[in-house]
């Protein structure tokens, strides 16, 4: 499959594509400050902080993953967790981390 059309059906799906991540997507999360194994988690939440780590920020509906990297994106997500940028890695389709 090609790529736009890989990132097509993924947005159809929902899962977080190549530039940015949105209220919806799906993501792989990782618990206990990105020590836990990796799950499949639905982003419900996202805010923008103005320096890495801070935990509150403005509400935003979606985020760059350059924001994501710089650890700069605070994540409410759908198994009633948050997560900072660095908890958090795109999802495949098939639910394995993409780099």
């Amino acid at each position: 499959m090609n790529r736009q059309r890989r990132e097509s059906h993924a947005a159809h799906l929902g899962w977080a594509t190549a530039g940015s991540v949105s209220i919806g997507d799906v993501v792989c999360w990782r618990g206990a400050w990105g020590e836990e194994a990796a799950k499949v988690v639905q982003v419900l939440g996202l805010e923008i902080t103005d320096h890495p780590r801070e935990k509150y920020g403005r509400e935003v509906d979606s985020a760059t993953w350059s924001m994501v990297r710089a650890n700069r994106v605070l994540f409410t997500l759908d198994n009633g967790h948050w997560a900072y940028g660095s908890q958090i890695h795109r999802a495949s389709e098939s639910g394995r981390l993409d780099s």
